[in-house]
């Protein structure tokens, strides 16, 4: 069955590289050869095929900003290895949980299952030509905000990703008088349903995309989630806005 995995730009490291091929080595998967690919706008569309501008573009433009150009590592596993998807995928899980610990890091990609693996190894090598959807005019916009000032928001926080990183993932004491929203991120409850929810519980008209990228980053991978400010977000609908997403949960203070 022919498979791959890749080391993400944020995953080419000897000491993570050497710890992949033990994984891979457990389960008697053998590598025919190692190359770097640099991915183009093209390729990342094909590879993740689900996520377009309209309706998820914090999603894509992060992705690429992640992937774009930047150096990955794959590896084309070789032999007849029945389980080979389930064996990487268990490598995959190890190493994200040792060190995908880090804003918008996941380290290493496999495809979910043999359909995937085909549709992305084409996308890789036989990527179709696809028209930048950064062509968008100012005119475009999700929830209520142009698609140029989401693409702006992101292209800000990753020209900053290690500070903010830190200042987000840091444990920090929450205030006692304040609720704190916190979610998984899952196919059924999305960065940008959590995004859409605090739109929903905004007390501000104006919707700053740059600070909901970062408090919506603070849902997910803040210690004490989000605190929810009275006087910026209304609690009951930011609930209602999440009505139906699982993963997610409001922590209320005792006092």
């Amino acid at each position: 069955m022919n498979s791959f995995f890749f080391l993400k730009p944020d995953g080419i490291r000897p000491e993570i590289l050497a710890e992949v091929l033990d994984y891979l080595g457990t389960h008697e998967i053998e590598i025919d050869e190692f190359q770097e690919l640099r991915l183009t706008e093209s390729q990342i569309s094909a590879l993740y095929p689900k996520y377009s501008v309209p309706e998820r573009p914090f999603t894509v433009f992060s992705l690429r900003k992640y992937l774009l150009n930047r150096p990955l590592l794959y590896g084309k596993v070789v032999g007849d290895h029945p389980d080979v998807i389930d064996d990487l995928l268990s490598v995959k899980r190890s190493i994200r949980r040792k060190w995908g610990n880090r804003i918008y890091r996941n380290v290493m990609h496999c495809p979910q299952d043999a359909d995937e693996s085909t549709v992305q190894l084409c996308a890789l090598f036989r990527p179709p030509k696809i028209r930048s959807e950064l062509a968008h005019g100012d005119n475009h916009s999700w929830n209520g905000i142009p698609i140029r000032e989401i693409y702006r928001a992101v292209d800000h926080f990753w020209s900053d990703v290690d500070n903010l990183d830190f200042e987000i993932t840091r444990s920090r004491n929450r205030k006692d008088s304040y609720a704190s929203l916190r979610c998984r991120l899952s196919w059924d409850c999305t960065w940008e349903d959590i995004i859409t929810a605090l739109i929903a519980g905004s007390e501000n008209e104006y919707q700053n995309s740059y600070q909901l990228l970062l408090d919506s980053l603070r849902v997910i991978y803040s210690p004490q989630g989000l605190e929810l400010d009275p006087c910026r977000y209304a609690i009951k609908r930011i609930e209602e806005g999440l009505i139906g997403e699982d993963g997610w949960w409001i922590e209320r203070s005792e006092t």
